[in-house]
């Protein structure tokens, strides 16, 4: 609620892209898999958005007994095995990079 105060664009904008009519956005959290060619490469390396049109919002990590987020990662992050990324995206685009994450 206080997001809504406080920010009223950002959940218009929200609300906008994940239920317009027409416009086919959503949020997926692909996974990367023990024999992707993703795992052990940095995301600049991964080359993403390059490969599949997609920007990588969060990468949720295993760290010690917790799974915490890294908002906005930086290049250099790390992806592992079991991390999860949360990416906005249109349907064929999801598909390329679980491709990736999984293969």
């Amino acid at each position: 609620m206080a997001l809504i105060l406080l920010r009223p664009e950002v959940v218009s904008f929200l609300d906008i892209v994940t239920r317009s009519e027409g416009l086919s956005l959503r949020f997926e959290q692909p996974v990367v898999q023990a024999d992707s060619q993703l795992a052990g490469r940095t995301l600049i390396d991964a080359r993403i958005p390059q490969e599949t049109g997609l920007i990588v919002i969060t990468v949720r990590k295993q760290i010690d007994q917790t799974r915490e987020f890294v908002f906005n990662p930086a290049a250099d992050t790390g992806l592992d095995i079991g991390d999860e990324m949360i990416v906005l995206e249109q349907p064929d685009q999801v598909d390329r990079l679980r491709n990736l994450a999984q293969a």
